[in-house]
């Protein structure tokens, strides 16, 4: 008897942020978000990133190729971030999202939580 054996692959996910890490009160500075898909198979369904900027730091803006976003301040005064993308990403494929936020507090680390 042969037996034939396939594996069925799966997208894998993962997400690398670059940016200054520290900004000044006034100054706009952009981080770019780099969703990569490390499987073997494309995404399906929308890709979600969403991105917690804490008090001193707000939304200007963000845009990436398919990418929509919107923003909510939290009643502890953090700034809610969800960014969508409704296109599969492919296999070895990298979709990005450049995030626009301001400093509003003297100097700010730029220490941001962000998850897809």
């Amino acid at each position: 008897v042969n037996v034939l054996q396939t594996s069925v692959g799966q997208p894998d996910v993962a997400l690398g942020i670059s940016g200054p890490a520290t900004l000044t009160a006034g100054v706009t500075a952009s981080y770019v978000m780099s969703v990569s898909n490390v499987g073997s198979v494309a995404t399906s369904g929308a890709l979600s990133l969403t991105t917690l900027l804490p008090v001193g730091l707000s939304y200007i803006g963000g845009a990436g190729a398919g990418w929509t976003s919107n923003s909510t301040t939290l009643a502890n005064g953090n700034v809610q971030i969800v960014a969508t993308n409704s296109t599969a990403l492919n296999a070895s494929a990298v979709s990005q999202y450049t995030l626009q936020i301001a400093a509003t507090a003297a100097t700010v680390q730029a220490t941001f939580a962000a998850a897809i």
